[in-house]
């Protein structure tokens, strides 16, 4: 298998989207016998093996980034492809080491810029530069690489409708699914003072503005449910000031260990995902692969990574009535949506997109 240098500007002990997916690839890519070495900004996170942290400061505009100085310290004897996760400091040190060893470039798409700023932004009117500056920034730095992959058709399209041209694949981020299965939850539930006879709906990931994690509150005080909440960021504060201003049965458990996840997601009945702003949503496959069907906002690569009644379901992003219905209908049909949960898992494991992914990188070679 290939030897592979990954780029990234967010990696462990960071905890999102991209740092799963890049850590599951490297430890599967390792299994298979290949070596997939990360380059990734220093933190207080101990490096292991063919991990090459970069100094790196704290990222003003967002809580818990770091942002690295476009540096490699990853030999590069014997690497055959370079990979960036990035489109920024350490993304440009990815496509300064492709171009001056002649190695071919694979850039993965992860997050819609543009959709972002507006979170940090303080008026409408630098939103709106922003966000035009972001899109021409991606086009710009994607357009360099020889094969950009992304996790749904609608980011591979935001992507055309910016302007870029490379060529683009498809790639599920995979699921470890010898990890996120159906598990027995009872001793979870009994540490948090609950148990099986409640329902109980949840989420867990980061608490970032552009989660819409509110709407979860909203529902939290017009059913009658108990809403658990994973994770941390830095819309924490608000939520738990929300929870408490709308009297609301939410309980929020922080941070939570990898490998407590399993029995978290099988602990619930329903899994809602708010986001508007996916490119796929690692934490409604990890839900997915532990039986536990999704109530998911009918915005981004949600649209694709929640198959409509059958994984799940969608509510209209931003209607707490529509979020209502649907979470209602879901719990009436949930024995038939756990179901498909489980015979879904072969499709969206890791094993599968590993072997996509040596496939396409030996195609460059």
């Amino acid at each position: 298998m290939p030897s592979v240098a990954s780029f990234s500007d967010t990696y462990l002990p960071t905890l999102n989207g991209v740092t799963y997916t890049l850590a599951t690839w490297k430890k599967w890519w390792d299994i298979r016998g290949g070596e997939m070495h990360v380059i990734y900004p220093k933190s207080k996170y101990d490096p292991q093996q063919k991990e090459w942290p970069v100094s790196s400061v704290p990222f003003p505009f967002y809580p818990g980034y770091r942002l690295a100085f476009p540096f490699n310290p990853a030999p590069h004897e014997n690497m055959d492809i370079v990979h960036t996760h990035t489109p920024f400091s350490l993304g440009l040190a990815g496509q300064k080491m492709a171009k001056k060893y002649n190695l071919p470039l694979v850039a993965s798409y992860h997050t819609p810029l543009s959709k972002y700023v507006g979170y940090i932004s303080p008026t409408a009117l630098i939103s709106r530069s922003l966000s035009k500056t972001s899109n021409r920034w991606e086009s710009r730095f994607l357009n360099r690489a020889d094969l950009i992959l992304v996790h749904s058709e609608n980011a591979l399209k935001d992507l055309r409708e910016i302007g870029v041209t490379s060529p683009i694949t498809l790639l599920k981020n995979g699921i470890d699914t010898s990890l996120f299965k159906p598990v027995n939850a009872e001793s979870f539930l009994t540490d948090h003072g609950l148990n099986s006879d409640q329902t109980i709906i949840g989420y867990t990931g980061r608490h970032g503005y552009e989660k819409n994690i509110h709407e979860l509150i909203q529902l939290a005080s017009s059913i009658d449910a108990t809403i658990l909440i994973g994770g941390d960021g830095p819309d924490r504060k608000n939520l738990e000031s929300q929870a408490n201003k709308f009297d609301a049965n939410v309980l929020f458990l922080g941070r939570l260990p990898r490998e407590d996840l399993p029995a978290f997601y099988s602990a619930l009945d329903l899994f809602i995902f708010p986001s508007p702003v996916e490119t796929q949503g690692i934490v409604a496959l990890e839900s997915i692969a532990c039986g536990t069907p999704v109530v998911a906002a009918n915005q981004g690569a949600l649209l694709e990574t929640v198959i409509e009644g059958v994984t799940g379901t969608h509510y209209q992003s931003g209607s707490p009535s529509s979020l209502i219905e649907k979470t209602l209908d879901s719990l009436s049909n949930r024995k038939n949506l756990c179901k498909n949960c489980i015979s879904h898992r072969d499709y969206i494991s890791i094993d599968a997109t590993i072997d996509q992914l040596s496939q396409l990188y030996q195609s460059l070679l």
